[in-house]
C-alpha cells in the first residue's frame, strides 16, 4: 500500500501521525468538489453552499486494567427524578459488558469509593451536560487509567414520575422555561403520577 501510495501521490507515505492526520481531514473535505458528490448533490436537489465536515475520534480502553472501567448512566434518577446521577459502572471492562447484562454492573457507590475525584468529576460533566441540553441526559462514559471520557449522550427516558419532577426542578433551577415545562407534563397521565402509602 505505501509503494501504491508512493506511485500515486508521486511522495512517500508521511510517517508523522499529525501530518497523516491532517491529510486525512484536508481529503474528506476536497471530496465535497468532488465530481460524484456534485453530481449527487445535483440529482437530489442539495445545496452546494451547505458544506461538510469531518469527525476525529480517539479510542480509549476501559479494560486497561488499573483504574480503568465503562458505564452508564443517568444525570438524574429516571425512576424517581432525584437529581442525582445514577450510575452503572464496571471496572476493567468495555461499554458492551456494561450493556450485555454478561456482567454485573456497580452503582456509583463503587467508583466514588475506589476514586472520589473521578466520581466528582462524573458529577461535574454531568451537570454541564444537564445545562447545555436543559435535560435529564442519558450518557455513557469510558475510565482509561484514570481518565474520564464520556462518549455520547441523548435525553434519556424517564417514568411519568420522573419526568414530572425533572421539570419542575429545572424549571427551578432556571434551566427550562414555564413553557418548556408545561409542554414536557401536558401528556402525563394523573394516575401515574399518583402515589400511595399505607400506614400501619
Amino acid at each position: 500500500h505505501l509503494l501504491s501510495f508512493a506511485r500515486e501521490a508521486g511522495r512517500p507515505f508521511p510517517q508523522d501521525a499529525g501530518q497523516q492526520l491532517a491529510e486525512a481531514v484536508a481529503a474528506v473535505l476536497g471530496s465535497w468538489q468532488g465530481e460524484k458528490a456534485r453530481a449527487y448533490r445535483e440529482l437530489h436537489g442539495l445545496d452546494h453552499a451547505m458544506g461538510t465536515a469531518v469527525t476525529v475520534q480517539r479510542m480509549v480502553f476501559g479494560n486497561a486494567g488499573g483504574l480503568s472501567g465503562a458505564g452508564v448512566g443517568f444525570t438524574r434518577n429516571p425512576s424517581t427524578g432525584e437529581p442525582h446521577p445514577w450510575v452503572d459502572f464496571l471496572f476493567n471492562a468495555q461499554g458492551e459488558d456494561v450493556v450485555s447484562g454478561r456482567r454485573s454492573a456497580q452503582g456509583h457507590e463503587a467508583l466514588a469509593e475506589v476514586s472520589p475525584a473521578l466520581w466528582d468529576e462524573l458529577v461535574q460533566a454531568a451537570a454541564t451536560l444537564e445545562r447545555h441540553f436543559g435535560d435529564m441526559q442519558d450518557f455513557e462514559f469510558t475510565i482509561e487509567d484514570g481518565v474520564l471520557y464520556l462518549l455520547q449522550t441523548r435525553s434519556g427516558k424517564r417514568t411519568a414520575r420522573a419526568a414530572a419532577r425533572i421539570a419542575l426542578d429545572l424549571l427551578d433551577e432556571q434551566l427550562i422555561d414555564a413553557a418548556m415545562a408545561r409542554e414536557r407534563t401536558a401528556g402525563l397521565d394523573a394516575a401515574a403520577l399518583t402515589l400511595r402509602r399505607i400506614s400501619s
